[in-house]
């Protein structure tokens, strides 16, 4: 078997799949990447502390040979013994997080103790766990292991996985062949659409990027998806990307490779579908409490993932039926079933977007071929998933509504008065509408209390406390993005 690379932090979540799907567990740790947070706490690190190191370690496990990558978030080699050191970023008050929460974090952590441990010969790690909020509290966590110890603690994440590619192995076994022997499905090629497929192959085998711009007609979806599907049976690519904006031309996609299938190909392709059409409570916050779906969800997908197998058109409806099957979230096993498929039919945001791209695939550079259909559109898209927006009159009627219902002594109405007095601040300053080359520093700290506040509260919230939260960390998060390329608007509005 070729090796197979995989970064610490899928191996984590692989092995420790267990319990709820829970939306707080997912705004603790797929919300945010969390860069911001883990500057501003490496920042502190003593002398000898080392921040962001790439490590990767290559070993077999039960015959399956793996390339295990990652990033340490802090490293201290010259301590006694040596620590290393996961950071968590997350908008809840990390002393209310106890030490075995989130078991997978541990995973992570101990991953890379055991990597460290075979790197430099190590005789035993500390292993830290660190939750740390942006208004500047942290929780911390530690863990001995001697190196044997680690190196258990790594075979029993790592053993599933290797049966897991086992697996998957015996599939591509068989849809491999088939993908490098794929003639074109048609009877002959259109005007211009054998060198459309001539340059995409080049230019994926090449690794470039490549611009098409052809007439209608002239069979572009053959001539994007041919070429690729020839690339992947050779091992150019590791998985394809059929990005779009418009449904309909995702039912073009499926078509065409329905059409290769007739001609003998054996592939794996995925149709995703957004979150609101496959839930089962529509406009609900993601919970167990609510959602039979959600109850056990990470018990029972590794059965639905392993029947998945056995399906090569993973269509809506497949999927659906799937999911009920095995009584699991319907979309949250598409995203997860996204891991088992060779070709992904989706929205741009499945890549592009940084609230719900797909952070297994996109979180770090991977060897995609991305098909982006429209391209065109992508502009103005890019724009959207990119910007965020806050509005003064959101943040004012939560307070007024908060008021009434827990009173003004409530530290929450504090945090919102400082927050709405920097908006009034900005209104005094701008009375007309106004772009600046930076965001306004004014309102980012009151931003970080408020986000910080709202968190524990958030599951089970009101509509107008979930919204207002979510705003507040896309503004944020776009300030952390921003740079050259971005501006701000600053419109007055009435008062």
């Amino acid at each position: 078997m070729k090796r197979q690379n995989i970064n610490v932090r899928s191996l984590a979540e692989f092995s420790m799949e267990s319990g709820d799907l829970r939306a707080a567990m997912m705004m603790l740790d797929r919300m945010q990447d969390g860069m911001h947070g883990h500057k501003m706490l490496q920042g502190g690190y003593p002398a000898g502390y080392k921040s962001e190191v790439s490590v990767s370690l290559d070993v077999e496990v039960d015959g399956v040979p793996l390339r295990v990558v990652g990033r340490i978030d802090g490293l201290n080699l010259g301590g006694e013994p040596p620590l290393i050191d996961e950071i968590k970023t997350t908008q809840r008050d990390p002393s209310m997080i106890g030490e075995m929460d989130f078991p997978v974090h541990w995973a992570q952590a101990e991953i890379y103790a055991h990597i460290v441990c075979v790197q430099h010969q190590l005789p035993r790690a500390i292993v830290r766990l660190s939750y740390y909020n942006l208004n500047g509290s942290c929780q911390m966590f530690e863990h001995e292991h001697t190196a044997k110890e680690l190196r258990e603690i790594f075979l029993g994440y790592a053993r599933p996985y290797a049966e897991w590619l086992k697996a998957l192995a015996e599939w591509q076994g068989i849809s491999l062949p088939t993908q490098s022997a794929l003639a074109f499905p048609f009877a002959q090629y259109r005007e211009g659409q054998r060198d459309m497929a001539a340059n995409a192959y080049v230019a994926i085998r090449e690794k470039k990027n490549l611009l098409v711009q052809a007439p209608t007609g002239i069979g572009k979806t053959a001539g994007a998806l041919f070429p690729a599907i020839k690339a992947l049976g050779e091992g150019q690519t590791s998985r394809i990307f059929y990005l779009t904006a418009r449904t309909t031309t995702r039912a073009v996609a499926e078509q065409t490779i329905e059409r290769m299938r007739q001609e003998g190909l054996r592939i794996r392709s995925l149709t995703l579908t957004a979150k609101e059409k496959m839930c089962l409570y529509p406009g609900e916050r993601c919970s167990p409490d609510l959602c039979e779906r959600a109850r056990g969800y990470f018990d029972k997908r590794r059965a639905a993932i392993m029947e998945a197998l056995g399906i090569e058109r993973l269509t809506r409806d497949a999927i659906e039926q799937l999911a009920e099957r095995h009584e699991v979230c319907p979309f949250e096993l598409s995203l997860d079933l996204s891991e088992i498929s060779d070709v992904v039919i989706g929205d741009y945001n499945h890549a592009f977007d940084p609230r719900v791209k797909l952070k297994r695939f996109f979180l770090d550079k991977g060897d995609y071929c991305l098909l982006i259909d429209e391209a065109h559109n992508l502009i103005d898209r890019s724009r959207e998933m990119l910007s965020s927006s806050i509005d003064q009159r959101m943040f004012s009627a939560l307070r007024r509504d908060l008021g009434r219902l827990l009173g003004k002594r409530h530290p929450l109405y504090a945090c919102l008065t400082e927050l709405i007095d920097a908006f009034n601040a900005l209104r005094e300053q701008y009375d007309q509408p106004t772009m600046e080359q930076e965001p306004p520093i004014s309102l980012t700290e009151p931003l970080k209390q408020f986000a910080a506040d709202v968190a524990p509260m958030v599951e089970g919230g009101s509509p107008a406390l979930v919204d207002a939260y979510f705003a507040a960390l896309g503004y944020l998060r776009a300030c952390e993005m921003f740079d050259g390329s971005y501006r701000t608007l600053i419109e007055p509005s009435e008062k």
